[in-house]
């Protein structure tokens, strides 16, 4: 009867040596396959977000970035209306030379035009020119549109 104990109790014993082995060698296969699984999620997000950023970057690269910035300062508008004639020349010096002729009218640039020539002997010049010319359809345009949009 002892014997038939003692056999029981060993069988028993063993197989609960074999199922705690079993148990911690499932534990283990089980961590590690956790550990692997979550390594390869860390990677491959990894490389997915390293992908992402290189192709925004091509993007970037292809589309040349933002566009030109706005112009500067607003132009000028165009000139004021051409002045009058130039004026008429100065007086005789002691000399018998006649006064000397007006000046020219301006130009359309604003420029005015030159004085006359001197008398014979005497020391009148002529006035100077006048300012500039008539407004040109260029000028006016561009007044309009700045009139509408002050940025152009």
């Amino acid at each position: 009867m002892m014997v038939v104990l003692v056999v029981v109790v060993v069988v028993v014993m063993v197989m609960v040596v074999v199922v705690v082995v079993v148990v911690v060698v499932v534990v283990v296969v089980v961590v590690v396959v956790v550990v692997v699984v979550v390594v390869m999620v860390v990677v491959v997000l990894m490389v997915v977000v390293v992908m992402m950023v290189v192709v925004v970057m091509m993007v970037v690269v292809v589309m040349g970035g933002g566009g030109d910035g706005d112009g500067g300062s607003d132009d000028g508008g165009g000139g004021s209306d051409g002045g009058g004639d130039g004026g008429d020349g100065g007086s005789d010096g002691d000399g018998d030379g006649s006064d000397g002729g007006g000046g020219g009218g301006g130009d359309n640039d604003g420029d005015g035009g030159g004085g006359g020539n001197d008398g014979g002997d005497g020391d009148g010049g002529g006035g100077g020119g006048g300012g500039g010319g008539v407004q040109t359809p260029p000028g006016l345009i561009l007044q309009f549109l700045q009139h509408l949009h002050p940025r152009v």
